[in-house]
């Protein structure tokens, strides 16, 4: 490779990871990307979550009382401990790949 070409992939690469990184400190929002981040035990109860990429985060024992995550994307997360008390998943994407059936409060049905 040549070294210019070389120089551009790793400034390419390094703004590519700082971003990816910054979305884990992003608000809680509709169509948040945080994905992969490590999200245990922090407080979203009655957040709006809708459309919200969640694929591969840590939810550990968070508080998702609440929530809205219709359309959210759980592919992969972990949800141990975490209280989904009145959440609503009508549309997401639950931990296992499934979608969860409009009208599903709490457990992907």
């Amino acid at each position: 490779m040549k070294p210019a070409l070389f120089i551009a992939a790793v400034i390419v690469s390094l703004g590519t990871a700082s971003s990816v990184l910054a979305a884990c400190d992003d608000p809680a929002g509709p169509n948040v990307n945080w994905s992969n981040c490590d999200l245990t035990e922090a407080n979203l109860g009655g957040a709006n979550l809708f459309g919200a990429n969640l694929t591969g985060a840590n939810l550990y024992g968070a508080n998702l009382n609440g929530a809205n995550l219709t359309w959210a994307n759980l592919t992969g997360a972990d949800l141990m401990g975490a209280d989904l008390t009145g959440a609503v998943l009508t549309g997401a994407t639950w931990t296992d790949g499934r979608t969860c059936a409009s009208g599903s409060v709490r457990w992907c049905d």
